[in-house]
């Protein structure tokens, strides 16, 4: 998920998606990495977050855990 979208911000879609389907795990991938956003994700119900210059494998690991 990333947090800077048209139309939706990706801390409201986050708290949608887990609103409506529990089962589903979001993990955000994005450019910003202040502890506002980063908390602010988490709180909507993000199960991880990772900033956009995560190497591939980090993402792979993030995704599996």
């Amino acid at each position: 998920m990333d947090l800077r979208m048209p139309k939706m911000d990706g801390v409201e879609a986050t708290r949608r998606i887990r609103a409506e389907y529990p089962d589903v795990q979001v993990v955000v991938l994005t450019t910003y990495s202040d502890d506002e956003t980063v908390f602010a994700a988490l709180r909507a119900g993000a199960r991880g977050y990772l900033t956009k210059d995560a190497r591939a494998g980090e993402i792979a690991e993030a995704i599996a855990a």
